[in-house]
Parts: structure tokens; sequence; C-alpha cells
């Protein structure tokens, strides 16, 4: 409207919007909107997933307890917040501050069992004299699991919460228009009655509730009179009575199951077709053009693997990802047959979220796994980012494990891998001049048929194995 470009967008957990506009790419591939999480929303949902785990009752009955005095004393909700508050003012890197409130999200419910070790010094002032530490018990029915996979999820959003924003002024606008335009059960489109409605929501939005004495009095130059001002008042009241009430009791009856659906309604936002095609030069020629701007130098291929180390929490990774074939979906590509459709596995790769059990599970089991590893290797494990091939600047992916320090000292079975064949390239005065071990590990299934490639070029530390998954 205003000839402004947004780079962020304030969103409740709903995707559908935010798929559109990645879809649509407003304004352009190399510029996509990023979708910041409502504060409230996220903690609203982690009090409500606590609480539904305080109705588990194979869990011991004073822990459930504890818990659920603990939600209705907003301690949970606290703890979370008062680290927000901190780490946003503090002066570091983005990246860092979003690093620093995700570590003290995951130790809040530690903070809130007695388990202070962790702490920060801003968060609390150690235990306290007579207080319990609950951890043991609660790790040993199985209940710390079930919090950490909740608590999880609020951490995955640090760096959304690290910017302390909602969308609270939407949510209520949006309610006023439509107490105003009673939904969408009456047509109000013509002689500018919507607009009407719409510019009386404004209105009320902006006087908080209080309209008819804002216009009387802008109208008149006088205050409501007597008469006025008590049915204001009554009016006043009764909706604080009635909030009152909503607080003290849920809700009952029966509802229609609700309608679930794929995307955006058909005439939501830019959902317009797509009328222009182009000539198969015209195909050759921006697909070589393309090809030819996914060339960088090496400087900056090492740049973008630092950068991206943050991966799903870095919007530079989605975007690159975007304009290349990554290891991910390179097995679907190879396992076209010509029958399928091009165009459904394009947009899978362009616009797809694929959301499965082993996926979920990856995402929760992915520290403790890595924590685990570094335990019995006794090596530091680093994260990696997205490396681009050097030849074929159309080809990247992101290791699992790099930077792992390993040597040829060290057995493969002393890394716990059992069902897996490992191949491992370790450092050499040819390859590196540090010292420390290995830089590359692969682990693939016994079940899958590789062997190893020689590769002669010793200048780089590298390793090529061969898969063949027809046997």
């Amino acid at each position: 409207m205003h000839g402004l470009k947004f780079n962020k967008i304030i969103g409740d957990g709903d995707s559908s919007v935010t798929k559109r506009l990645h879809e649509v790419m407003p304004y352009g591939p190399k510029f996509l909107i990023e979708k910041v999480e409502c504060r409230n929303h996220i903690l609203r949902n982690y009090c409500q997933k606590l609480m539904n785990l305080t109705r588990v009752t194979k869990y011991p009955c004073f822990i459930r307890k504890f818990i659920s005095r603990n939600i209705s004393r907003d301690r949970f909700r606290i703890a979370v917040t008062r680290a927000i508050r901190h780490r946003k003012i503090t002066n570091e890197t983005f990246s860092k501050k979003s690093e620093e409130l995700r570590k003290d999200i995951l130790n809040s419910p530690y903070h809130i069992f007695g388990q202070h070790k962790n702490c920060d010094s801003y968060f609390c002032k150690r235990q306290k004299l007579g207080e319990l530490n609950l951890v043991n018990e609660v790790t040993k029915c199985g209940l710390m699991s079930e919090i950490y996979s909740v608590i999880r999820r609020v951490a995955d959003n640090s760096k959304s919460l690290v910017l302390d924003v909602d969308n609270n002024h939407c949510e209520q606008y949006n309610s006023i228009i439509n107490k105003h335009i009673a939904g969408k059960r009456i047509n109000f489109s013509q002689k500018q009655s919507y607009n009407i409605r719409v510019q009386t929501a404004v209105v009320s939005f902006n006087t908080g509730g209080n309209f008819i004495r804002e216009i009387h009095k802008k109208i008149t130059n006088k205050s409501p009179g007597i008469i006025a001002k008590k049915f204001l008042k009554y009016t006043s009241d009764k909706r604080k009575n009635l909030k009152h009430r909503r607080a003290l009791f849920k809700s009952s009856g029966k509802y229609k199951a609700k309608t679930t659906s794929n995307g955006p309604d058909e005439n939501y936002g830019l959902a317009q077709p797509i009328t222009d095609f182009l000539s198969d030069d015209e195909i050759k020629k921006k697909k070589s053009e393309f090809i030819k701007s996914l060339n960088i130098s090496a400087t900056d291929k090492k740049k973008l693997e630092f950068d991206t180390r943050n991966q799903a929490n870095n919007n530079n990774w989605f975007i690159e990802r975007r304009n290349r074939l990554t290891a991910s979906n390179f097995g679907k590509v190879c396992k076209m047959r010509p029958s399928t459709s091009c165009k459904a596995m394009v947009h899978n790769i362009l616009y797809g979220n694929p959301q499965t059990n082993a996926m979920e599970y990856g995402k929760l089991s992915e520290e403790s796994a890595l924590k685990k590893l570094e335990e019995q290797i006794q090596k530091p494990i680093q994260k990696c980012g997205l490396f681009i091939d050097e030849r074929k600047p159309y080809l990247a992916a992101t290791p699992v494990l790099t930077k792992t320090w390993l040597n040829d000292s060290l057995n493969d079975r002393e890394l716990g891998l059992f069902n897996y064949n490992i191949y491992h390239c370790g450092r050499s005065s040819l390859t590196s001049t540090s010292s420390r071990g290995a830089d590359v590990l692969i682990s693939r299934r016994k079940d899958v048929h590789s062997y190893h490639v020689h590769y002669p070029d010793l200048s780089t530390a590298r390793i090529l194995v061969s898969l063949n998954f027809d046997t």
C-alpha cells in the first residue's frame, strides 16, 4: 500500500500464510519473508502441554501436583520471560543471544524442580533454604523426558523469542471487527456497510471500548449525561463479569469438528494464477543464467558454511538450499521414474515441509545423541553448515558430523554405531597442517551395500562412498 517491504511476519503457529508467501515470493527468490513466532502463543502452548502431563496418572501424584501448582503460579512462564528480558538487552550478536536464550530455556525446568547448578547469576540466587531437589524423582519416573520434549519446542523458537514480540494488537482488532460484522453470516458488502463497520471497529479498538463516550464528546464537545454514563458503566461491568466467569468456568457443549485445510483460501492474498509461459529457448537461457549465478568463490563458500551452522535458525540456510539440490533430496531425484511428475517433485523441494515421526524423533534425540557420542569418543563435535560442491555449484549438503577430531588409533567399535559401516578420512601432512584428527565421517546402515571409493587427490580431506540400493 505504502511501497514498504517487510522481511518478517509475526505468526501464531498457523503456517498457511507463511507457506503461501514462500510460494509466491513477492520480493524475489533471494528475499524470503521470515516468520517470527508470537511469544504469547508459544508460552500458552507450553503451559497447556505441561498441564496435559499432569493428567497422566502413571507418574507420581506429588510430582504432578507440584507441576500443577507452579503452572497456576506462572513459574514456568515467568522463568522463560525472565530469560527473554535479560538476553534481548545484552550487548551480543543476535545468534549469540538466541543460543544463550536457548540454554536458559532448556535449564528452566531444572531450576523450578530445585537444581540450580546450571543457572546463570541473573536467573536465580541458587538453592533456597529448605528447597527440595526433585530432579532425580522426576527423571526416574520418566516425566523429565516428556518435559524436555515440551520445553525443546519452546527452545527451538529462541530466535523468535529473543525479539520479544506478539500479535496481540492484530488479534484484538480482528476480534472487534468480527463482533461488528457478525462473522461471515451476513453480507455487508453493499452500500459501504462493511467499511463503516470496520471503521467503527477501529474507533472501538483505539478508545478501549469507550467509543460512545468519545464520539459524543467529539460531536457535542460535552461529556455524556447521567443516563449515558450509567449505561456505559453497566456495559463495562457486564464485560468484566463475563470475562471473570469465563476464566472460572470452562466452556461446555458440543462443537462441530474443524475442517482441515491444505492451504489458504483461493481468494486470500496473492493467490492469482500464473499466466505467462516461456518458450524452450527462453527456458534454456534462464537456466544457464541461474546456474551461472550459483558460482561463488571459495572464500564465499567457506563463509557461507560458517554463517549457516545454525541451520534451521538461519534464514540464509533456507535461501541457499532452495537454489540447490541438497543431499536430503538427491536420492528422491535419482530414483524418479519416467512417469514421475517433475512439477510435483520441484514443488515439494521448494515449498514442501515434511514432518514425519522419524524426523520428530531425530530432533528430540539429536542433542543427547551428540553428547553421548562425545562421551564415548572423548572428542568434541562441532556443528557444520551448508557445503557447496566445488565443481557443481547446484549441489550442496549439510553433513551429519564434522570436526570430529578422529584418527586411526580410535577403533570404529568405540563409536557405538554397531549397525553401520563407518568411513572416515584422517588428517595428514598432505591434507592439513593440523595435528588433530579427521575432519570427515560417513556412516551407512549395513543393510545397504556400500564400499569406499579411493580418490587420488590428497590435497584435501575428502571421502567418497559408493552406495548400491539394488542389493
